[in-house]
């Protein structure tokens, strides 16, 4: 049996941290909305 559990959300909501986290390495090459989008796919 195969379970995906999405621990964000569900748990700790750490996709503004990562956001954050992803938009200082990225720069201003990447709007942070289009980042935190995409981390939640």
């Amino acid at each position: 049996m195969n379970i995906l559990w999405d621990f964000d959300g569900t748990l700790f909501d750490t996709y503004p941290a990562y956001t954050m986290m992803l938009s200082e390495i990225l720069g201003d090459s990447v709007e942070k909305q289009e980042i935190y989008k995409n981390l939640k796919i």
